[in-house]
């Protein structure tokens, strides 16, 4: 397993790195249970949107930010 704050830190003086932010990646699958043949394989990415727009990373995404009482 990879230490975010340890990653950070250690690149905090290269000059050429803007910075850094942790990504999480989830596999899943999602059924319906009214119909169990009916199911699909989700992937479910979790980033911190502020730390990454603060650096550049992601600029382009047009989705607003997800806060922490939104729930899909």
């Amino acid at each position: 397993m990879l230490n975010h704050t340890d990653i950070d830190e250690r690149l905090r003086n290269v000059s050429f790195i803007k910075g850094s932010s942790p990504r999480w990646l989830f596999i899943g699958k999602v059924r319906n249970l009214k119909n169990l043949r009916s199911n699909t394989t989700v992937s479910v990415l979790f980033i911190n949107c502020s730390r990454e727009l603060k650096m550049g990373l992601g600029r382009d995404f047009p989705q607003r930010s997800l806060t922490k009482n939104v729930r899909l």
